[in-house]
């Protein structure tokens, strides 16, 4: 799991083409090494730090289908970081429901955007093992937002044209005055 720049907790910001990258899944080799372990507790680290919900693997440099999630959005273990590897969503609700997203790639902007209110994912877990769950609500939109990462989908891309245009321009902005030249 070899990470962009390994000496920093990075994440990489849109336009950044590894962000449109269809991930991998995670080899039964992978599981249980210190590689996958260490991996597992730098994603961790970065949610935590910036107290964040979810983060995906592309989005610190490593096209793996992982993601991570705080453990507040699912349970009341408010310490734990949980992660699924390989994840794919086998049901969707029928029932939409809106929210406003943020994102890691997108600091400083939210969108509002209609998600499904519950999925059911089958993934790993970080021995290997194959599971099935159902989230929903919160934990729901975070876990579809993070997944839709994974296969290189932008909560922006659910926006009409326009609006885009409008949020990348904001975006742009809000980065150049951040991190001027």
């Amino acid at each position: 799991m070899n990470k962009e720049n390994e000496n920093t907790s990075h994440v990489i910001l849109y336009p950044n083409e590894m962000l449109r990258s269809q991930c991998v899944d995670v080899s039964k080799e992978e599981f249980g090494s210190d590689e996958f372990g260490k991996f597992l507790d730098y994603m961790g680290h970065i949610v935590v730090s910036h107290r964040a919900v979810g983060l995906a693997a592309p989005q610190v440099g490593v096209n793996k289908n992982i993601l991570v999630f705080a453990g507040q959005i699912f349970s009341n273990e408010e310490n734990k970081i949980f992660a699924l590897a390989n994840p794919k969503i086998i049901v969707k609700s029928d029932k939409l429901i809106s929210s406003n997203e943020g994102c890691l790639s997108f600091p400083g902007i939210t969108v509002k955007r209609r998600r499904h209110e519950s999925v059911t994912v089958n993934f790993s877990d970080t021995d290997g093992a194959e599971r099935t769950q159902q989230f929903s609500g919160f934990a729901g939109i975070v876990i579809q937002h993070e997944i839709d990462h994974l296969n290189g989908k932008l909560h922006v891309d659910g926006l009409s044209k326009e609006k885009k245009k409008q949020v990348t321009r904001k975006f742009k902005k809000l980065i150049k005055e951040t991190y001027p030249a």
